[in-house]
């Protein structure tokens, strides 16, 4: 594989506009050793998701379906739709969570070996080492957020107005909790020492003095990557408007055909290849803060004149004088 031109290094301070320009470019000129792991680690988890859209029917046309005037549910109904609905949003999960690390990993490696990835071998082998890691703090996560949100409903569920106000400092704190963690899973994947809890404080340590500038950059590029997602749920929203109106006689059977079960594994599929473009951004912010914090750059620059300086001719003959 030919060395990309020019090389982007990891570990370099980056303002806005480079942490903008740069997630495109890596993006584009690692498109295809990225796409290819996709196909690998991801297209298993949406082959998944059809089999199991086929075994309990189609979820995005039910829902369609919800709006017709004779809908009239029963018990079957609500029991295939929650078990369909949470598979599919299980299975969406785990296959983000498998871009997010395989993303990180291949940047790893492009860092190590200068931007030329001749093997991927090592990239696989280190998305086996960290997707436990990554899936145990995604799940430490989870649990706390919902720990937290319940915590606080149910407190203004009783105490009316000083639980509104409890919420209104919440939320914040969430947010600013939420963008401290963006770098949690890279360091995960970056870093062989650290574990779930220690790339907690290693997150908060990194990006200390760099909240709002990250705020920014992930809010202007989630919305961009927000828009690009609208693709690929498209055809999911015509089959549900077809099926919501239905025919005449209300009579649509088009839960039953190929069109739901298809918009709907078009929509996974590429709502999960995005993950790319959320990933990548982290990665350059951890790599830029990393540098900021640590001077690896500087380091790095350091070590290349040391292996690049001439051998002295003379100090190998010390002893003759």
């Amino acid at each position: 594989m030919s060395k990309p031109k020019p090389y982007l290094p990891l570990y370099k301070k980056r303002d806005f506009s480079y942490l903008f320009t740069d997630t495109f470019s890596y993006f584009f000129r690692n498109i295809g050793p990225l796409s290819k792991l996709y196909l690998i680690w991801v297209m298993p988890l949406i082959a998944i998701a059809s089999l199991f859209l086929l075994w309990k029917g189609d979820v995005v046309t039910s829902m369609g379906a919800m709006y017709q005037p004779d809908f009239a549910p029963d018990d079957q109904w609500f029991l295939d739709f929650g078990i369909g609905f949470l598979g599919l949003y299980v299975i969406s999960g785990l296959a983000g969570l498998f871009m997010i690390v395989a993303t990180c990993a291949y940047m790893r490696v492009y860092e190590e070996q200068d931007g030329v990835v001749e093997d991927m071998a090592e990239v696989h082998r280190l998305i086996k080492s960290k997707i436990g890691k990554v899936l145990g703090f995604f799940l430490l996560y989870i649990l706390v957020i919902v720990l937290v949100i319940g915590l606080v409903g149910g407190v203004a569920a009783l105490v009316g107005a000083v639980g509104i106000l409890l919420m209104l400092v919440v939320v914040p704190l969430i947010i600013y909790v939420n963008i401290n963690l963006l770098i949690a899973p890279v360091i995960l994947v970056m870093e062989d020492e650290s574990g779930v809890t220690e790339s907690v404080g290693r997150a908060f340590y990194l990006m200390k003095g760099s909240f709002w500038l990250v705020f920014i950059v992930i809010l202007l590029l989630g919305m961009l990557v927000g828009i690009a997602q609208y693709i690929f749920i498209l055809p999911m929203y015509i089959v549900m408007i077809i099926e919501m109106l239905g025919s005449v006689d209300g009579a649509s059977d088009m839960s039953t055909g190929p069109a739901g079960t298809l918009s709907t594994l078009f929509m996974i599929a590429g709502i999960v290849y995005l993950f790319i473009l959320r990933t990548i951004p982290k990665g350059l912010i951890y790599g830029s803060t990393r540098d900021q914090k640590e001077g690896l750059s500087i380091q790095g620059d350091l070590d290349k004149l040391e292996n690049a300086a001439p051998e002295n001719p003379y100090y190998g003959n010390e002893g003759d004088f």
